[in-house]
């Protein structure tokens, strides 16, 4: 039998991923309901200033790495983003991926290196499946795309584990 924690963990992750499919193949077409959904999870969570703050943190990070990224032409959005070099749906993106760190990837957090492996191939991939599913274009080969982004989750992903028990130590 799954615990209280364990089960939110699950429903957690599953809905993240509900959420990354939706907007990578349809963009901003279902952007309100992984808003919602992101609503939801704040007001079930309960979620404190502090881990408020520390979701905001970590989506503006990912929203200035990808918009850095586009600006000198690695990622290609089309038709081109109005405000942000990015769409508003990899911003949302950023956000769902946030709530995970704490809750349904919050074991990766116990080793620096592991969170690191993770990093290197999770996130990579998860560019290259977007590239695949129409959501955005690389502007170099996908080797280089791909290890470009290799370095930055490896380097980012133990960052907002790091991250999130600073917050949670310094504003409590």
């Amino acid at each position: 039998m799954l615990n209280q924690t364990t089960l939110f963990n699950v429903l957690n992750f599953i809905v993240f991923q509900a959420s990354w499919f939706l907007l990578i193949v349809f963009q901003n077409q279902y952007l309100y309901i992984v808003v919602a959904f992101n609503f939801i999870f704040l007001v079930v969570t309960r979620t404190t200033i502090n881990h408020a703050f520390f979701l905001l943190t970590c989506a503006v990070i990912g929203v200035v790495i990808d918009s850095a990224l586009a600006t000198l032409g690695v990622l290609i959005f089309e038709p081109l983003p109005s405000v942000l070099p990015i769409p508003a749906w990899l911003c949302v993106i950023w956000i769902s991926f946030a709530s995970t760190i704490r809750h349904s990837m919050a074991y990766l957090g116990k080793s620096t290196i592991v969170a690191a492996v993770v990093g290197a191939i999770a996130g990579p991939i998860s560019y290259f499946a977007g590239m695949r599913l129409g959501a955005v274009d690389f502007g170099y080969s996908t080797i280089i795309v791909l290890a470009i982004y290799a370095v930055i989750w490896a380097l980012l992903l133990p960052t907002m584990f790091i991250l999130s028990d600073k917050i949670k130590l310094h504003f409590p």
